[in-house]
């Protein structure tokens, strides 16, 4: 037992009775205290399991949530009423003898493309708004027919290519061609500033305006990310988006582009996408490839030009500046500087060298580690420093066919796959 202490006279000292309170004391005080420290735990508990710390990514997506894209509502509205026909095409693929197009289908689809390019002609020699708009309604009103009768090749060449998916129902067109002609979402890209990579990708509404699109590159910037709003040629949401292209074989190759991602989609090609940003890059390059071979076969079905027209406005003659090999040279140094950590020098760097691309007549707004990790994405981009554009033109090349190809190919889930493929072939028997 504790002793308490004493005064000279024997009465017991009053200071160590305040300084150290009665057990009896203690114990009346302690439960209260001890039950709102419970209580408030309890109460913290749950906002610490539900909302944890806010990474990186999801700040820049809270940032982006006022602009972004409705992709489900989209999607719910194209199929309410394209789902009769999809099913369709599903359950009854073309025969792979079936021509690519019938007279009728081709004759459309070059008068849809006449009257895009008459619509485009009277824009340029600045027409009155109405002209416009009148040129503009009649295209628009051959859309769905074009649509329909560019959807029908499509399938044709894939049947004819052996693109079909062999299941215990029987072959099976997968995907049915679908598309509209729509401006697609645009892009922010984010990449992280050490080094060249999508590390992030989110749509955002087609007309997002420019001022709010740089207050999201800002925000990115300030997050220590490198952020960029790109448009972009088409995106393969299911109908695919494609906007018209500067050309109609351009813009049959876009669609080409955006139906072969639906295709690698159901092989381990297209599974792969979003594992790495090589397994990307090769996605896109091989879609970008054949995407090309395809359009050029459709539009000599159809009867149009195989080859985009040569530009005839003086600003786009630039004969003194090689753009794709001055912006390899770019990344190339670009890629050098973050290798030696020297990040803001390449950021610098990269600044200036957009004032002389715009200097020389390519007017582009921002060149940062983002725009390389977008545009490098695609194998035959001048952005772009991977072999595989390449090594995936030596697979094609080596193939008797297109169909053999993408058969091939779309078994493969990574360059190494390629790239060992490329030495076995170039090695021989």
């Amino acid at each position: 037992m504790t002793k308490l202490a004493t005064s000279p006279d024997g009465r017991p000292d009053r200071s160590s009775l305040s300084a150290a309170p009665a057990p009896s004391r203690c114990w009346r005080a302690w439960p209260p205290r001890f039950a709102r420290a419970v209580c408030l735990g309890l109460l913290l508990l749950p906002a610490l399991v539900r909302y944890p710390t806010l990474t990186i990514e999801d700040r820049i997506r809270a940032e982006a949530r006022p602009y972004q894209f409705d992709l489900v509502t989209w999607e719910a509205a194209q199929l309410q009423t394209r789902l009769p026909g999809v099913l369709q095409q599903l359950r009854v693929p073309p025969p792979p003898d079936t021509p690519i197009a019938s007279a009728e289908d081709a004759a459309t689809i070059r008068e849809f493309f006449d009257a895009v390019a008459r619509w485009r002609a009277a824009r340029a020699a600045n027409a009155s708004a109405d002209a416009a708009a009148a040129l503009r309604a009649a295209w628009e009103a051959q859309r769905a027919a074009t649509g329909a009768a560019i959807e029908r090749a499509i399938g044709a060449l894939a049947s004819q290519q052996g693109l079909t998916a062999d299941t215990p129902l029987g072959a099976l067109l997968l995907p049915p061609p679908s598309f509209a002609v729509s401006e697609p979402p645009r892009v922010l890209v984010v990449s992280p500033r050490d080094h060249v990579e999508v590390a992030q990708s989110i749509l955002l509404q087609p007309d997002v305006p420019l001022v709010a699109a740089e207050a999201l590159e800002r925000e990115v910037d300030g997050l220590g990310m490198s952020g960029l709003v790109v448009p972009i040629g088409g995106i393969a949401t299911y109908p695919a988006i494609v906007p018209l292209q500067s050309s109609a074989v351009e813009t049959l190759s876009a669609v080409a582009h955006e139906w072969l991602h639906g295709y690698l989609f159901f092989r381990p090609l297209g599974r792969a996408y979003f594992t790495s940003y090589d397994a990307r890059t090769l996605n896109e390059t091989v879609a970008d490839l054949a995407g090309r071979e395809l359009g050029r076969r459709l539009a000599e079905a159809f009867g149009l030009p195989v080859r985009p027209a040569e530009p005839t406005s003086p600003a786009d003659q630039r004969d003194s500046f090689d753009f794709r090999a001055e912006m390899r040279a770019t990344r190339l140094r670009l890629d050098a500087l973050l290798a030696a950590g020297q990040v803001a020098d390449a950021e610098q760097y990269l600044e200036e060298r957009r004032q002389e691309f715009v200097a020389a007549g390519y007017p582009i707004r921002k060149l940062n580690q983002a725009y390389f990790a977008f545009h490098g994405s695609y194998g035959d981009s001048p952005a772009a420093v991977s072999p595989l554009d390449a090594q995936v033109r030596a697979l094609r090349a080596e193939s008797p066919d297109l169909g053999t190809f993408l058969r091939r190919v779309a078994d493969m889930s990574s360059p190494a796959e390629v790239a060992a493929a490329t030495s076995a072939a170039q090695a021989g028997p």
